[in-house]
């Protein structure tokens, strides 16, 4: 009997453990789409149409995320800096990986405070941060803010084009 009683007290434990980690069976959604990305720069582009200019230089390097999803449960949302060449498929640089979707803190629409640091870091108020030293081979550089949504039979990536400085 108290061999069933530590084991279920440890089963107990490793599942409090594990309840927050990065496995895809968090994802509960069959299908997703992005609707809608936007960044929000440290300041406004200067001509309509160009990219968003991220400086660590201008309003503290603080910029901003926007996105509405539709999906049929909880998906997984992913955000990183790319090459501009191909978004969706280059090396990355991933600062943001969370489960969005009901009950969850990240719904289908929302929004990420960043900031992009003299130290060639982005930080966001959610999310693990990522140095893009090595990416930053000059400044200024074009780039893109790619959110990739997933669930489990599809994947939607989009982008938004910026410009760190």
């Amino acid at each position: 009997m108290r061999a069933f009683l530590f084991a279920s007290a440890v089963g107990v434990l490793l599942t409090a453990c594990f309840e927050g980690d990065d496995r895809p069976d968090r994802i509960t959604a069959t299908t997703v789409d992005v609707q809608d990305f936007t960044v929000e720069g440290t300041s406004t582009p200067l001509l309509p149409n160009q990219p968003a200019p991220i400086s660590a230089a201008e309003n503290q390097g603080r910029f901003k995320l926007y996105w509405e999803t539709s999906a049929d449960g909880v998906i997984d949302i992913e955000l990183a800096v790319r090459g501009e060449e191909h978004p969706c498929t280059t090396e990355e640089f991933e600062f943001h990986d969370e489960p969005c979707g009901a009950g969850q803190v990240c719904g289908l629409v929302d929004d990420l405070s960043c900031q992009f640091r003299n130290d060639n870091r982005i930080v966001c108020e959610r999310g693990k941060g990522v140095d893009l030293s090595p990416f930053l081979d000059q400044l200024p550089k074009r780039a893109t803010i790619t959110i990739v949504a997933r669930a489990q039979h599809s994947t939607h990536c989009t982008f938004a084009d910026v410009e760190f400085r």
